[in-house]
């Protein structure tokens, strides 16, 4: 953490990510709670598709996602948070940051966990005729390509926005892929 407890990095991750229902949304609230983190409730939010999110809470304005979206916001970004970043990648962990009033404040450690019937979905799934599996994800390289090779897929995009993955779908449709 930049200099903040993980119960206040977690308060300020669940204050962001409340009104949210993905995945990783739930995850961060779900943690929280289990830390027993309270946390107001708000009003609104800003999402930032693929990027983050921005709220305001109690006179602070708390930003939580990828460095990617901090760059896109001009929020100064500390060499500490790129060698944090770099250091993990090759393992599979990705970050979510958090910055309170335009300073980064810490990051949250985020691992795919793949369930245990996966194997034998994805089995069924050729079985059934399917040649092409592929993820399409908006996390970076590293993370996606071993999360790939993990499941054994054909094909790995990673930094790929929401509205990309439509042109991901008609790309591979184009190449006479089933989707």
């Amino acid at each position: 953490t930049g200099g903040h407890t993980t119960a206040e990095v977690m308060r300020y991750a669940a204050i962001a990510e409340q009104k949210l229902a993905h995945p990783i949304a739930r995850a961060i609230l779900n943690k929280a709670r289990a830390l027993d983190v309270s946390f107001p409730n708000i009003d609104d939010s800003c999402y930032a598709i693929g990027y983050g999110i921005k709220v305001d809470c109690a006179g602070e304005t708390i930003q939580a996602g990828s460095l990617r979206y901090f760059e896109v916001e001009g929020i100064a970004i500390a060499e500490r948070w790129l060698l944090l970043q770099d250091e993990y990648q090759y393992a599979g962990t990705s970050f979510i940051f958090l910055a309170v009033d335009r300073n980064i404040i810490g990051a949250l450690q985020i691992r795919p966990r793949i369930r245990p019937d996966m194997a034998e979905v994805l089995a069924t799934l050729r079985g059934q005729g399917i040649r092409y599996m592929a993820i399409v994800s908006g996390d970076r390289e590293a993370p996606t390509r071993l999360l790939a090779e993990q499941l054994g897929m054909d094909g790995a995009f990673a930094n790929v926005l929401p509205q990309q993955k439509a042109e991901f779908v008609a790309q591979l449709q184009a190449e006479g892929k089933k989707v």
